[in-house]
């Protein structure tokens, strides 16, 4: 096993494009937060109410309309 701290790094190419993009990304997600739309465009895939701190805030008031993911998973039973 290496022994040395640089043995550890992980180097990642730098890409402006990218960084620009998640920069825009960032400020529109501001935008809506600030603006209060909280509005649910897209339903996200089941893994990801799986994973979500909020899936029973989501199932409770209605955020996103039970049927769209299993109702168990937004009432917190998964």
């Amino acid at each position: 096993m290496p022994d040395t701290p640089s043995a550890f790094l992980m180097e990642f190419p730098y890409r402006p494009e990218i960084v620009d993009e998640a920069g825009l990304h960032f400020d529109q997600v501001v935008e809506q937060i600030l603006n209060k739309n909280y509005d649910i465009k897209k339903v996200p895939e089941l893994k990801v109410c799986k994973e979500c701190d909020l899936r029973v805030y989501c199932g409770r008031e209605g955020v996103i309309r039970l049927g769209e993911v299993d109702d168990s998973i937004l009432s917190g039973q998964r």
